[in-house]
């Protein structure tokens, strides 16, 4: 399965000390139940993990690596000045690291909370029957309500959302 524990050990064994694993989640036929045991199953395995919401489609990244990483402005700002990359960011209407560090849900931190999720192996392929069935009548998964259970320390309503962030608001974040 696509999103087991057994996938995200073989794509750990071809990343780099320091690598970075990329995991998008769709939204759909996802409850919040789910939602917590595909957070939870990607962290066995990497257990540094940042959650992004992909606002133009509402689905989710998640970033994942064996060892903690930060997001360095200094660095981003650098990364977001090159040409390809300033072209393809304007189209989803980002030009700043605050635009595009507004679509962080949640941290390392804020998914401590995640303990008795449900993990997803190639035996036992729950999330794979439970999302169909999600599909008739259920919401999509809010990661923001799911983070809220966990955590009121960062991501209080008021301050999520997709906005421009301004870096004195991104250090309040970090």
């Amino acid at each position: 399965g696509h999103f087991t524990e057994e996938f995200y050990r073989a794509c750990e064994s071809h990343l780099a000390d320091r690598g970075l694993m990329g995991q998008w989640l769709h939204a759909y036929g996802m409850t919040d139940d789910t939602f917590r045991d595909a957070v939870a199953t990607f962290q066995k395995v990497f257990p540094y993990v940042t959650v992004w919401e992909m606002w133009v489609s509402g689905d989710y990244l998640f970033i994942g690596s064996k060892t903690p990483y930060e997001i360095d402005l200094a660095t981003m700002e650098r990364w977001l000045a090159r040409e390809p990359i300033v072209d393809d960011l304007r189209r989803i209407g980002v030009s700043t690291p605050g635009g595009l560090l507004g679509d962080l849900v949640a941290t390392q931190e804020d998914l401590a909370g995640f303990a008795g999720a449900r993990i997803q192996t190639d035996d036992g392929l729950h999330l794979e029957f439970h999302a169909p069935l999600a599909l008739a009548g259920h919401p999509r998964p809010s990661a923001r309500r799911s983070v809220l259970v966990v955590s009121d320390r960062l991501f209080l309503p008021d301050r999520i959302g997709r906005r421009e962030r301004s870096v004195h608001d991104l250090a309040c974040l970090m």
